[in-house]
């Protein structure tokens, strides 16, 4: 591992002091503490878009057993598909926070407030599109069926949506049209406030010289005019309020009390309808509260996997398969939580070392015992092993390289985890002695506080056997020869036990057991002596020295000293500390030349990517040219053929003036249709080579000859010799002698934002006309359309103008023109627009609404001449 820096962080919570999950044993707590448990924690709490997602990770981040694993995993994995397809969702509000106390409290006869009930409509909403993204990220990735249950059975809580968002705004208000009574109070309301003004107006202009102010002001909800002290005898009303300087008294005249009087009546009418609603739909509310905290739930739980899933992105991690025994298989591991320091830059992020290692009871070594230099990487190995298996616990991916087996990945992730070489058991207990737990308050020195760490599991009552156990530094803080007997008693106990071990040393006597005891292993993390730099790369099989001299001499020790305690040493130390040193080297020098081969082979393989990038490149500029030639030979026939018309038009007023002979304009027409079809003919042959049934596939991007519009393929029908091509959700059949291919790849449509189309503005609105529809039959299927959704009217008929221009100079004869529905002011513009045109009967011969499959009276199709 790279970077001496412990990711522990001193100042985080203790884990063990007050925090406690279910499925974590008391004797687990201390290791979520040593491996920084809740720096990884608050990372997956930063990406949920629920405060119910944030929630569970908190109180119930880890699973209890390998099958509730292997399902998360799935689950995560699918939703990874679905964020890398259709990135992050697009939500009104950073996050979507749980109004569960609100629906209880309605479910407890309480009536919300109209603020309350406006936040809880807005609070669904956002649901509404959090839930939309996983659904139609669900149905693109071919509905596994590890989200089934959460998607297909779990249904949107429209029946109680759609009613509150046609009476309350997210801030409370009330929309007028909530109610017949409240529309009309409203509109009384606006009628007295007008006629209070114009009272108040007049005054103001009888009594000029006495008002401080021409402004009206309010008190007490009344109407009132600001007086000078002195003249406020001349002004007669109610004195309501003084101000502070004295200077100035604030009168409701006489005359707009009875007004003032009638508006407050009606202000207290108004308050006591919305009451009576707010009444009404806090019953709803509460009759339905157990489906909407059921669907708020079943989001959270999604929410849960999505934050796994952005963790899984960010650390670049990939499924590992659950194994019911003790044991792992780690390609390349890497710490997390170094990662995620350099998450600025993948630069950075290739400077954490990975390592492999393969651990465990079945066929594998049992122990690992890992020595090496100080600052070589040795804690962070220990902790990096403690993390994954943590990670594993809560069905969270390993920050591991991918490994694919002969099975290749399929489109339902329930066999995601099944098609990589990484392995993971999980392991119960997770058990760690990392760190100086010395502690004076207690009188415990840092031996004692190693030795009441490790006590409890030794205890008969702990059960080891699928325990992973992680010491630090064993045997250390007390004499060396006791410290190792002690440590290896320890260690020889855990492993009879069944427990997975690692444990890092410096101490001779620990590095000889696995010279004679099979279940365990040595390793070291290596040392670059010819540059005195660690190199955190882990190496099975040999044991490491601690370096101490060389790290010493690059401290800045005098080379003196460095001399005399090289003669301190015995000739076997020293011959021990040379041949290993000498196998460091080798393994370095051999590391090195690995590395340059694998540099080559990733300069290979950018140029052979810039290969493909330039091919790409000059069959996209062919295929514009092609069309841009097309695109100019359609202008010319266009221009021809008004150049036609205004000739015969020439020849016919001079036949009129002239009498001129029907046969020289005959002749004159001849000529003029032999020149336009050599145009025509040059149109043609600018259409490509014809397409046979082999050149077709499903999803394959075409264009039509004749109607000059793409799309892509959804059915082929080789008898008929005819494709069904989707052209913006409209089917087209397409014979195979009008198909032209396109190497254009095909881009995956956006997502169509959802509108609501059931809000009501403030104030009551007029209805707008409707289009019959029977004036949409037998229009045929539409060969261009126009989407004008989102635009503002002025800006939209410019651009319907512009489009029915080019559609009728493409020899279109139905185009469909996508407004939506709105508040019906731009379908209205739309239509109105359409029937002047169509009054003129220059261009348009008729239009109506689209067949209701085809989107209703959102769309307009319309007939061309």
């Amino acid at each position: 591992m790279e970077h001496t820096v412990n990711p522990s962080n001193s100042n985080s919570p203790s884990t063990s002091t007050g925090t406690t999950y279910p499925n974590v044993l008391p004797l687990e707590l201390h290791s979520l503490e040593d491996l920084n448990w809740q720096a990884l924690s608050e990372e997956l709490i930063q990406h949920c878009k629920t405060e119910g997602g944030q929630t569970l990770w908190q109180t119930t981040p880890f699973l209890c057993d390998t099958e509730a694993v292997a399902l998360h995993l799935n689950q995560v994995d699918a939703v990874t598909q679905i964020r890398l397809r259709d990135g992050e969702p697009i939500l009104d509000a950073p996050h979507i926070i749980s109004h569960i106390q609100s629906i209880q409290r309605t479910q407890k006869g309480i009536t919300l407030s109209a603020l309350e009930l406006g936040k809880l409509t807005e609070n669904i909403r956002l649901q509404r599109q959090l839930f939309g993204w996983f659904k139609q990220g669900y149905q693109h990735i071919g509905r596994p069926d590890s989200l089934k249950g959460f998607i297909e059975s779990t249904g949107f809580p429209v029946h109680v949506y759609e009613p509150l968002s046609e009476v309350f705004e997210a801030d409370g208000r009330v929309y007028d049209s909530a109610s017949d009574n409240l529309m009309q109070l409203r509109e009384q309301l606006y009628r007295l406030k007008n006629r209070i003004t114009e009272q108040m107006q007049g005054v103001m202009q009888r009594h000029a010289r006495q008002l401080q102010d021409q402004i009206i002001t309010e008190r007490d909800g009344r109407a009132v005019l600001s007086v000078q002290v002195a003249f406020k005898n001349q002004v007669k009303g109610i004195i309501h309020d003084m101000s502070a300087s004295g200077a100035t008294v604030f009168i409701e005249p006489q005359s707009v009390v009875p007004l003032n009087n009638e508006r407050r009546l009606t202000e207290k009418a108004i308050e006591d309808e919305i009451a009576k609603l707010c009444r009404k739909y806090s019953e709803l509310i509460g009759e339905h509260g157990d489906d909407l905290i059921q669907f708020y739930n079943q989001l959270s739980q999604l929410d849960r996997r999505y934050a796994a899933a952005e963790l899984s992105i960010q650390l670049d991690s990939q499924i590992q398969t659950p194994k019911d025994d003790a044991q792992f298989t780690l390609t390349q591991m890497r710490h997390p939580l170094l990662l995620l320091r350099m998450q600025d830059s993948k630069e950075g992020q290739n400077k954490v070392i990975g390592n492999d290692l393969s651990l465990g009871n079945s066929d594998k070594a049992q122990a690992l015992v890992v020595t090496g230099p100080n600052t070589g990487g040795k804690t962070v190995l220990l902790k990096t092993i403690g993390l994954c298996a943590w990670m594993h616990r809560a069905g969270l991916p390993l920050p591991t390289q991918h490994q694919p087996t002969e099975t290749s990945r399929t489109e339902d992730s329930n066999t995601a985890a099944n098609n990589t070489a990484n392995k993971m058991g999980f392991f119960q207990p997770i058990l760690s002695d990392i760190g100086d737990h010395q502690d004076l308050s207690q009188d415990l020195s840092s031996f004692s506080g190693h030795l009441n760490r490790i006590q409890p599991w030794l205890d008969n009552t702990t059960s080891l056997n699928k325990a992973l156990v992680l010491m630090d530094e064993v045997g250390t803080g007390t004499d060396p020869q006791e410290g190792s007997a002690l440590a290896q008693a320890v260690m020889e106990h855990l492993v009879n036990e069944g427990a997975t071990l690692a444990v890092t040393t410096h101490l001779e006597n620990l590095k000889n057991i696995a010279l004679t005891d099979t279940r365990f292993i040595n390793a070291r993390v290596t040392f670059d002596l010819e540059n005195l730099q660690p190199t955190y790369q882990l190496v099975l099989g040999i044991p490491g020295t601690s370096h101490a001299l060389h790290i010493a001499q690059q401290s800045g020790i005098p080379a003196s000293l460095i001399k005399k305690a090289e003669s301190f040493l015995s000739q076997r130390d020293r011959q021990t500390a040379n041949l290993l040193g000498t196998l460091e080297a080798q393994h370095h020098s051999q590391s090195q030349t690995e590395e340059k081969y694998t540099q080559w082979e990733a300069e290979l393989h950018q140029r052979q990517s810039r290969l493909e990038q330039l091919e790409y490149k000059l069959n996209e500029r062919k295929d514009q040219f092609q069309q841009t030639t097309q695109a100019q030979v359609r202008e010319r026939v266009y221009e021809m053929d008004r150049y036609i018309k205004r000739l015969k038009r020439q020849l016919q007023q001079q036949e009129r003036d002239e009498e001129l002979n029907e046969g020289s304009l005959n002749r004159a027409e001849k000529g003029l249709d032999k020149r336009s079809g050599r145009v025509l003919d040059t149109l043609q042959k600018n259409q490509g080579p014809p397409v046979t049934e082999a050149d077709l596939s499903i999803g394959l991007m075409i264009q039509s000859k004749q109607l000059q519009c793409q799309g892509v393929i959804t059915k082929i029908q080789a008898k008929k010799k005819t494709v069904v091509m989707d052209n913006n959700g409209i089917p087209m059949a397409i014979p195979f002698a009008d198909i032209r291919l396109l190497h254009i790849p095909i881009t995956r449509p956006k997502a169509k934002k959802k509108t609501n189309s059931q809000r009501i503005s403030k104030g009551p609105q007029p209805k707008q006309p409707r289009v019959s529809p029977k004036e949409n039959e037998d229009f045929g299927l539409p060969t261009q359309s126009i989407k004008l959704l989102g635009l503002r009217v002025d800006d939209a008929i410019a651009e319907l103008e512009q489009f029915m221009d080019n559609a009728l100079r493409g020899g279109h004869q139905t185009i469909a023109v996508i407004h939506g529905h709105g508040t019906g002011a731009l379908k209205k513009a739309v239509r109105s627009y359409l029937r002047e045109h169509q009054k003129k009967g220059h261009t348009i011969k008729r239009f109506g609404p689209a067949p209701q499959e085809s989107g209703g009276d959102g769309q307009t199709l319309v007939q061309l001449m």
